[in-house]
């Protein structure tokens, strides 16, 4: 198992899939382990988001307000890069660190230090 983790789906198909989500209304949770897994999803969200605000203008963008469309969240992420959380504070993406897999996830950060 790699510590930058395995992509499960190639980008375009991973697209694909965003924009169905959004074109049905659903709210988007994406599990993503280790950086290059996050990194897809969140290449993948920002071009959704860009593609979403040059039909729709910034109300299709990931926003809180009401009536915009809720901000997606990406799971599984308490062991990534500054930049990485950084480009996610960017995009409005949600962060659900799950604690229950921390012991799991030690000998990965033991690598990344």
């Amino acid at each position: 198992v790699s510590p930058s983790g395995t992509l499960i789906h190639e980008r375009g198909a991973l697209e694909d899939m965003v924009r169905e989500a959004n074109s049905e209304g659903y709210r988007l949770e994406i599990h993503a382990i280790g950086d290059a897994a996050a990194e897809q999803v969140l290449d993948v969200l920002e071009a959704c988001q860009h593609d979403e605000r040059a039909t729709h203008g910034t109300e299709g963008a990931a926003s809180t307000g009401p009536g915009l469309r809720p901000r997606p969240i990406l799971t599984h992420c308490q062991v990534l890069g500054d930049d990485l959380i950084a480009r996610m504070r960017a995009l409005g993406v949600v962060a659900n660190i799950q604690p229950s897999f921390v012991p799991t996830d030690a000998r990965f950060v033991a690598r990344r230090l």
